[in-house]
């Protein structure tokens, strides 16, 4: 992720999750235009539990999560951390063996 797009992530911060979106073989998390995409499989985690996508049930997890303000957002070199709250959150890994391609995420602004 260049830095330009790592430091326009941060305006998911404050933003509901609107939607989610499950492709072949990537998730989207929608923010009313904004998408973060994560090529890596997300870990999802809410209340003690803990599922990697595409797990049984880390899905459904997942898509209680719409409706949701991001309360924080963390990047470093190993992942990218959306917080909902204080127990829930998305893990998407940076250095995952799971990874397809060279990149394991994407933000795409809404402009």
């Amino acid at each position: 992720m260049s830095n330009g797009y790592q430091l326009r992530i941060y305006q998911v911060v404050g933003e509901p999750l609107s939607g989610v979106a499950f492709v072949q073989d990537y998730t989207e998390l929608h923010f009313d235009g904004k998408i973060v995409r994560a090529l890596a499989d997300p870990v999802v985690s809410a209340g003690g539990e803990t599922l990697t996508i595409p797990e049984k049930g880390s899905r459904d997890l997942l898509c209680g999560f719409i409706g949701q303000l991001v309360s924080e957002l963390l990047v470093s070199d190993q992942s990218i951390v959306l917080k909902f709250g204080a127990t829930k959150s998305v893990t998407i890994p940076l250095h995952d063996e799971r990874q397809r391609g060279p990149e394991a995420a994407h933000y795409m602004p809404d402009d």
